[in-house]
């Protein structure tokens, strides 16, 4: 059976083991059992522990060998005073054991006493046993408050006991204190306790895991009090406010409530507030007290002239207050009047200030209003009011944002002007889900912006904004940015040989064709060779050789990237009855009809070969344009040369055209032939490539 090691104060305490009987023998066994009385003894006989002792009654009684538990019983305590008696009955088998006893002492069943011993158990004698006893300390007494400090800095000990259940101090038992209120008192383990700030404290004592809680009140003691103004002037058949401090003899200011009185209340009266009343003309004592300390000032009772009238009205708004400033231009006022009136609304009496005030915060303002403030100074009568001041509080926010998707990366945000105030709107965007920032900002009165730099998730609000501030923002719209295809337009052709179209990727490069039919159907359609834009609107234009002649040519432009692909529109033409055809002059590019020229020193001729025709020229005037991309160069016109070819009523009729490229940028050139009609009009002949080059 463990054994407990208690920490409180202990005393010595005999209990003796007698034996007083035989019981329950057998003749052939002999005895089994034996009553024994324990009787207890206690040295002292006054005293809270000998008082506690005198009144225990009741004793539990626990008898074990080792960590083995024999015997455990509770019974009666009889005798009193110093010596207590209690009977237990033992088994007499158990004689020439050592045996461990463990008393607890108590009053009805609340423990007063806890000791243990250990004996050598005779059965044959009596046995003697040394118990040592400790007190069971059942709580902590102290007195509420259990101190009391009427200065900062000033320290005290604190004192408490240890008691029994029955009431009775134990002696001698150190306690264990600490603050629950530090911010007012500090109190060491010891129990000293130093007074830090007014107030009421709570400190708690702590021992053998039993604790106890009291209050130290902390209250600096008032030396002598103020009141203000002094000497007093209240306005007959008005009021005044008068102030009272209290001060320490340090003369630390102390938060106290005051008593106030008037000498004569025929003359003055005055409220508990320190609010004064002149009732008639004449001076008075007004008085506030705390405690046994009063104060006294002389106060004069008369009726005053009206105020100077204060000036230079002005207001700072926020977005959520209005703060207003004036010029106290007074002497007698006893107080002012602001006034307010909300929008179209009323003029009425917002608040009441003290004497000489030139600030007032209002705060209670609401979104999207022009408030009109003007005060005035008032004793018994009040000043004209001041010049008027209008403040514009902050606007409420704009309604149904919407969005319009322009293209690329790019939309137009729309939304409702719901406020009369702003000034400006300001556009803010969350990209990925990120922080909301200024993307963009719009004058009053507007109702749309186009915005750009879409990328990702953009959500997007607008504030409404004006001197005091932003309101908050409008209903979040979000717009999911994905890069569009690229655009496909089909141009009409100029000279009825060529294919023209308008490729836009929107940025990113692309690939671009025509796809060209006899048919409105392109059942069997011809593709041109791909040609590639690095991604801004680009113009392409693809000539066509070798085209019947009075024949419908139907055709459209197609252009893809990344993103997409695009066909665009179907545009038609006739081909020309009348086409010259061109070649190069073989003495010149012998190659074919690929030419290369040196822009430094070469000179080109091309031979136009003219319709079959009935002995007139069909062309009034030739001439030729290089072409390369949108630039285009002219040519000078053509010379020309009639040959008979021995057919009969025909003659074909070569025009023979001359280009100097001397200085003419390198690259690649498409030479369109023009001949121009007796009838009236042009035609564009078949072109031939040429590429001019350095040597």
């Amino acid at each position: 059976m463990a054994r407990r090691h208690p920490t409180c104060p202990r005393w010595a305490l005999k209990a003796a083991l007698l034996s007083l009987l035989t019981a329950c023998s057998d003749a052939a066994t002999g005895p089994q059992e034996m009553d024994l009385a324990l009787a207890l003894s206690f040295a002292n006989s006054a005293g809270g522990e000998a008082a506690a002792f005198d009144k225990v009654d009741r004793a539990s009684v626990v008898i074990a060998e080792s960590e083995t538990e024999l015997f455990r019983t509770t019974a009666a305590v009889t005798g009193g005073g110093a010596v207590k008696e209690v009977r237990v009955r033992l088994d007499a088998e158990l004689s020439g054991r050592t045996l461990f006893l463990e008393v607890e002492l108590r009053m009805g069943d609340a423990p007063l006493f806890r000791g243990f011993g250990s004996f050598d158990f005779d059965a044959t004698r009596s046995n003697e046993v040394e118990v040592e006893l400790f007190p069971v300390i059942a709580g902590i007494a102290l007195q509420d408050p259990v101190a009391e400090l009427t200065q900062l800095g000033q320290r005290t000990q604190l004192e408490g006991e240890a008691v029994f259940a029955s009431g009775d101090t134990v002696p001698d038992v150190p306690l264990f204190w600490t603050s629950l209120s530090p911010n007012i008192l500090s109190v060491t383990p010891t129990g000293l306790a130093t007074a830090l700030s007014e107030g009421i404290a709570r400190v708690r004592a702590t021992v053998a895991g039993v604790t106890g809680e009291s209050n130290v009140i902390v209250m600096r003691t008032v030396s002598f009090i103020t009141i203000a103004p002094n000497p007093g002037l209240v306005p007959l058949g008005g009021t005044f406010p008068f102030t009272a401090r209290a001060w320490d003899e340090q003369e630390n200011p102390l938060s106290r409530t005051f008593t106030w009185s008037s000498s004569n209340a025929q003359i003055m009266q005055v409220n508990g507030n320190g609010v004064a009343s002149g009732i008639a003309a004449g001076q008075a004592l007004l008085m506030a007290a705390v405690g046994t300390v009063t104060e006294s000032i002389a106060v004069t009772v008369a009726a005053l002239p009206p105020p100077a009238a204060p000036s230079g009205l002005a207001a700072v708004t926020s977005a959520t207050s209005v703060s207003l400033t004036w010029n106290d231009n007074a002497t007698s006022e006893t107080h002012y009047e602001l006034w307010r009136r909300m929008g179209t609304g009323p003029s009425a009496l917002l608040t009441t200030l003290p004497a000489g005030a030139t600030t007032h915060k209002d705060e209670t303002n609401t979104p999207d209003q022009a408030i009109e403030y003007t005060v005035r100074a008032c004793n018994t009568v009040c000043s004209a009011f001041s010049n008027a001041f209008t403040a514009r509080t902050v606007p409420v926010p704009p309604q149904a944002l919407t969005f319009s998707p322009v293209g690329g990366n790019t939309v137009d945000l729309k939304w409702t002007d719901a406020s009369a105030l702003e000034t400006s709107f300001i556009i803010e965007r969350s990209v990925n889900g990120g922080s909301f920032v200024q993307v963009g900002t719009a004058a009053a009165n507007a109702t749309s912006l186009r915005v750009t730099g879409l990328t990702g998730t953009n959500a997007y609000t607008v504030r409404a904004c004006n001197a005091a501030g932003c309101s908050t923002p409008s209903n979040t719209v979000t717009v999911m940015h994905t890069t569009p295809p690229p655009t496909a337009t089909t141009l009409a052709s100029q000279y009825n040989v060529e294919l023209i179209g308008e490729a836009d990727g929107l940025g990113v490069p692309f690939q671009a064709w025509f796809e060209w039919s006899y048919d409105t159907d392109f059942t069997e359609p011809f593709l041109t060779d791909v040609r590639l834009g690095a991604g801004p609107i680009e113009t392409i234009i693809e000539p066509l050789q070798g085209l019947p002649i009075d024949q419908s040519i139907y055709y459209r432009f197609i252009v893809s990237n990344e993103n997409g692909t695009s066909v665009g529109n179907v545009e038609t033409f006739l081909t020309p009855e009348i086409v010259p055809q061109i070649y190069p002059d073989p003495m010149l590019c012998s190659s074919g009809p690929a030419c290369v020229l040196n822009p430094t020193a070469d000179t080109m001729y091309l031979n136009v070969v003219g319709p079959y025709g009935t002995f007139q020229n069909p062309f009034t005037r030739v001439y030729a344009e290089a072409a390369s991309g949108s630039v285009r160069l002219p040519i000078n016109d053509a010379t020309v040369i009639v040959i008979d070819n021995a057919i009969a009523n025909t003659r074909t009729y070569i025009y023979r055209i001359i280009w100097d490229v001397t200085g003419i940028t390198p690259g690649f050139y498409f030479v369109e032939v023009f001949a121009e009609r007796p009838s009236g009009g042009s035609v564009l002949g078949l072109t031939s490539p040429v590429t001019v080059t350095t040597s």
